[in-house]
């Protein structure tokens, strides 16, 4: 029994570590073109804003003063301006 805690104990300890790595991964990649909106919201986090223009889903951020806009169609990241 005390052995069967132990390997659960390692077991969590290597399932916590690889899911740190994971997220560290997903945070350290760059937004591009073709993305999801997921991927995107899961790099940058929720939008300062959000609108619809014509066939574009627009999502707007404020980081550190500086104005930027996510064009996405269908869910896919198409235009950053």
């Amino acid at each position: 029994d005390f052995y069967n805690q132990a390997i659960n104990k390692f077991q969590l300890k290597d399932y916590v570590k690889n899911k740190k790595l994971k997220e560290k991964n997903i945070v350290s990649k760059t937004i591009r073109l073709g993305m999801t909106i997921h991927e995107v919201e899961a790099i940058l986090g929720v939008p300062t804003s959000i609108a619809i223009e014509d066939d574009y889903e627009l999502w707007f951020y404020n980081n550190h003063g500086l104005n930027k806009t996510y064009f996405f169609n269908n869910y896919i990241l198409m235009k950053i301006d």
